[in-house]
């Protein structure tokens, strides 16, 4: 070795590690230290840097450099069954029993430079080149000490990585990966049996250093020597149990299952026991991920993961409340490992008896017989010992009071899962940790305004566009358990549903307390009074479209609209906004509602109940029809509704009942109003089925709440510092049409066409009323050209339930006969005679037409008004020919499409 070389390695590192290195001269010392490593004597040196750590010229930052050297060595010759290649690897072997420091004082980043030296040696000649890699790794395993032990398995876990691991596998061909991985294979008993017995060591060690440092600090002696000789032993062993845990986890990816749980070594007691250690337990949860990352084929393993895993999660201390960020990786883990083996093992754990005994044979056969198909009876719930599996559904339900949005998400699989599985939906306790599950996942479907502010956001998320992008599909996948949930539970699901309402309604609307409460009538008077259905159904009032819809309901309820909707912020208007808090809870709760009533209709099975009479005149008036003894007395059902059907009604129709007492000021609460009452329009699918009272009252109550909608106007007065809006023409001097309302005004017409598209037929009865209803609009000019529309389409969807063919076209000729009046009337045919006409009335032939105010305004009333006209005509016959191709077989269909020549 040439001492001036070497001194020159030492000043060109020192230039490397000092701050005050000028920039050209640490530029030339990197290319110096680069060429260093080409030198065929690199070894030499970098040998002789690793064996004298006495020497202080040989701090961390030389060691380093001298490992990597070896490793430059490795890559050029390590491979070679040469003299210099087997000296090279007879190093590394002795680095690994004595050229480190010991095991507590010892840099982390010189323990992974070894473990990598050796483990690239051992992929570049195990095994034809160095045939006697894995039995001398053991043996010094067993024999060097702590600081050897701790490398080795290090070096295993790399050795590993690298060979099956899909992130890390790609600098190995798949040939030389399964070589190794063959020739390892053969020391896996052995290897395992001393990890087992190693760790089982350690972990004693661990937990008795531990208990003496707790009494320790118990008596306030934690600066004693006794405590500190307990805190080194406690380092010691943990650091040894972590790094066996992280070479298991990556074994427990490609090893079999039943290797991990034999009379030898038990290695999921091992990761279950750490689970509650605070500086080991994400390292165990990693384990467990990977052991239950693929199909357990083992039961005896699933089942004991079952049963042992929520006592292990509840051991764990959890994060303080005011640090939500502490042991986040942990939580998410674990999280993912109680979602992943409910998940891969589904088919397995829904017939296991002792996990979730079959219902009795009574109950097996009457199962299956209700209404729609898709429930049960709400009382059928299977007996049993489900201790196991009541304690791993409040374990999971546990995961969600945390407030990582990742977590609830890993979540939702295993709950898709569950929800799938006949057995567990008929335990009693499923049936209640639903409930707990809508409870505990609907604020979760509040939007966040931004990640800034919130520490758990900023660490998940980092930017507003990455989280605003993954909770869009975040809600999309809540709404698919959601949706399953109301197919399969609607009887458990609706009541919460309901009662999430009410709640919300008092304190952010101003619905008072005499709602009906959550709890609502119990299913046996729900079934009770289901069979009272004589009386008028219309509620004993005569309504009609020109009434204020709701006012009984408002009596009802004590007023309902007074007083002012909170949740700041607002804006400089005193309203509230999409930040406000208000709309951010009541809009979560619109997408809950809406995906949790989607399959309530199922309920009503193959009846029909959404259409009216058939054949003969569906005229006579609203009042005529609700006082008329055909709807009081119309056919009931053959067979008597089912409980789920009763409940879903019920729940529905005081959530009805509530938003129509609620009565919103504010243009964002009124929107969602409407969107609310659009959504529950499945119940008028169910309410004749299930002998509800008042259906057609509360469906006319509906239609009057959204034609109101439709002329909503904000007032000057009602604010203080009112935006300079353009005055549109038509409406009263002290009204202003703000975007607010003009959403208001779309949501309310597009919420008349949505209910109508549900239950056309019983709208049918009533189609009189609306057309004068519509008509009485149309000719008010206050609407815009969108709510025109809203109102032919309600008009077109009605009339395709009319049976009459000859009604058929009388009703379409009265849609589009103000709009042909227009078309033929003297002023538009001259606009639109001839061409050139066309162009003249559009003023293109006037090279100054943008100038002359005159000019334009005549182009904007007269052009505007054929083009409306025109697309008005368009759209009717657009919408004709989409319903009849949607329902092919319907009135429309079999009159041969008569409206559409009308």
């Amino acid at each position: 070795m040439d001492e001036a070389t070497y001194r020159g390695m030492l000043d060109a590192l020192k230039a490397q590690v000092s701050p005050t290195t000028p920039p050209d001269l640490r530029a030339q010392s990197f290319a110096d230290l680069e060429t260093f490593k080409q030198r065929e004597e690199v070894v030499e040196y970098a040998v002789f840097i690793l064996s004298r750590t006495d020497m202080p010229e040989h701090d961390d930052f030389t060691r380093h450099f001298a490992l990597q050297c070896l490793e430059a060595a490795a890559k050029t010759f390590g491979g070679e069954m040469s003299p210099r290649g087997e000296a090279l690897r007879n190093h590394a072997a002795t680095l690994l029993t004595c050229g480190t420091k010991p095991l507590e004082l010892e840099t982390f980043h010189i323990k992974e430079g070894v473990a990598r030296l050796i483990s690239s040696l051992a992929e570049a000649a195990f095994p034809d080149a160095w045939p006697s890699f894995m039995d001398g790794l053991l043996s010094a395993w067993q024999n060097s000490g702590e600081a050897s032990a701790e490398l080795c398995m290090m070096t295993l876990r790399n050795l590993a990585e690298d060979c099956t691991d899909s992130n890390f596998n790609a600098k190995l061909t798949a040939l030389r990966r399964n070589g190794i991985m063959k020739a390892a294979s053969v020391h896996n008993d052995v290897m395992l049996n001393l990890t087992f017995s190693y760790m089982g060591l350690n972990f004693q060690a661990y937990r008795q250093a531990n208990d003496e440092m707790a009494g320790a600090a118990a008596a306030g002696m934690t600066m004693s020597p006794q405590y500190q000789e307990a805190a080194v032993r406690a380092q010691r062993a943990g650091l040894l149990l972590r790094a066996g845990l992280s070479m298991l986890r990556r074994f427990v990816l490609w090893i079999r299952h039943d290797q991990l749980l034999t009379p030898e070594h038990d290695f999921v007691s091992v990761f279950l026991a750490l689970v509650p250690a605070r500086e080991l337990r994400e390292e165990a949860a990693l384990c467990l991920a990977a052991l239950v990352s693929r199909k357990v084929s083992d039961l005896t393993l699933l089942r004991r993961l079952i049963v042992e895993l929520p006592d292990a999660v509840a051991a764990s201390p959890r994060p303080p409340a005011d640090e939500p960020l502490q042991d986040l990786s942990f939580w998410r883990c674990i999280g993912s490992v109680v979602s992943d083996l409910v998940q891969f093992n589904a088919n397995p754990i829904s017939v296991m008896d002792e996990i979730l005994p079959p219902p009795p044979q009574s109950q097996q056969a009457g199962a299956g017989g209700h209404a729609g198909g898709a429930v049960g009876a709400v009382g059928a719930a299977a007996v049993g010992d489900t201790a196991a599996f009541e304690r791993y559904l409040a374990m999971s339900l546990d995961f969600l009071n945390h407030p990582s949005l990742r977590l609830a998400a890993d979540m939702h699989l295993m709950w898709l899962s569950l929800m799938r599985m006949r057995r567990a939906r008929q335990t009693a306790a499923f049936r209640q940790a639903v409930t707990a599950l809508i409870n505990a996942y609907w604020p979760k479907l509040v939007r966040p305004e931004t990640v800034d502010g919130n520490d758990v956001l900023e660490e998940e998320f980092g930017t507003d566009d990455e989280m605003i992008g993954w909770f869009g599909q975040f809600r999309g996948q809540l709404g698919t358990l959601l949706r399953l949930i109301s197919e399969l539970l609607p009887d458990v699901a609706l009541p919460v549903v309901r009662e999430l309402m009410n709640q919300l309604l008092q304190t952010y609307g101003t619905v008072p307390s005499k709602v009906p409460p959550g709890g609502g009538m119990s299913a046996a008077e729900m079934m009770a009074n289901s069979g009272n259905t004589s009386g008028n159904t219309g509620g004993g009032a005569s309504q009609n479209f020109t009434g204020t819809g709701g006012g009984v309901l408002k009596q009802m309820y004590g007023g309902g609209g007074g007083g002012e909707e909170p949740g700041a912020p607002h804006d400089d208007m005193g309203r509230l906004t999409n930040s406000s808090e208000a709309w951010m809870q009541l809009e979560a709760f619109s997408v809950l509602l809406e995906n949790v009533v989607s399959h309530i209709s199922n309920l009503a099975g193959n009846r029909n109940l959404g259409g009216g009479t058939k054949g003969g005149k569906a005229g006579g008036g609203v009042g005529g029809a609700l006082g008329s003894p055909g709807l009081a007395g119309m056919p009931q059902p053959q067979h008597p509704p089912s409980e789920a059907a009763v409940v879903a009604a019920t729940c529905c129709e005081d959530m009805m009942r509530t938003l129509l007492a609620w009565a919103p000021k504010e243009p964002l609460l009124r929107w969602l109003q409407l969107t609310m009452l659009s959504q529950l329009k499945s119940y008028f699918l169910l309410d004749r089925a299930t002998g509800r009272p008042d259906g057609e009252g509360l469906l006319l109550s509906i239609l009057n709440c959204g034609f109101e909608a439709m002329e909503s106007v904000e007032s000057w007065q009602d604010h203080a510092n009112p935006p300079a809006l353009t005055m549109t023409p038509g409406l009263y001097r002290d009204t202003c049409f703000s975007e607010r309302i003009q959403q208001v005004r779309r949501k309310a017409g597009s919420a008349l066409v949505t209910i109508a598209k549900a239950v056309p037929g019983r709208l049918e009865l009533h189609l009189d009323d609306l057309a004068f209803k519509v008509n009485t609009l149309m000719t008010r000019d206050t609407l815009t050209d969108m709510q025109h529309m809203h109102c032919l389409e309600l008009l077109i969807v009605v009339s395709n339930a009319v049976t009459d063919p000859q009604r058929r076209v009388d009703i379409v000729r009265q849609i589009v006969a103000p709009s042909l009046e227009e078309w033929v009337s003297p002023s538009t045919e001259a606009m639109v005679c001839t061409p050139s006409a066309l162009l003249e009335a559009m003023a293109l032939d006037v090279p100054r037409a943008a100038q002359d105010d005159e000019v334009v305004r005549r182009v904007h009333k007269g052009v505007n008004k054929v083009a409306n006209t025109l697309n008005t005509l368009h759209s009717i016959s657009r919408r004709i020919h989409e319903t009849n191709r949607a329902t092919p077989g319907s009135a429309a269909a079999a009159s041969g499409g008569a409206g559409v020549g009308a």
